[in-house]
């Protein structure tokens, strides 16, 4: 497994809000989640607040052109 970082060196109280987006192996649906992150100083972790969090069912047909775009290792999908 590889492990992406992401390194922020802020200035004291800054938040972000950051959309994460991704689907999973089975592919059924799409996950998106709105996230606050409240970093205080360069040395502590930031605060992490899951504001939203909502799951999008894929159709049949829209999940078969996806499992054939990565089946054929194809670029996009008509």
């Amino acid at each position: 497994n590889k492990h992406n970082k992401m390194i922020i060196i802020p200035k004291n109280n800054k938040s972000y809000f950051i959309i994460g987006i991704m689907t999973g192996t089975s592919m059924d649906c799409i996950d998106v989640s709105l996230c606050e992150f409240t970093i205080i100083d360069s040395k502590s972790k930031p605060k992490i607040n899951l504001i939203d969090f909502r799951e999008y069912d894929f159709h049949n047909d829209f999940k078969s052109k996806i499992t054939d775009l990565i089946n054929n290792n194809l670029e996009t999908i008509n």
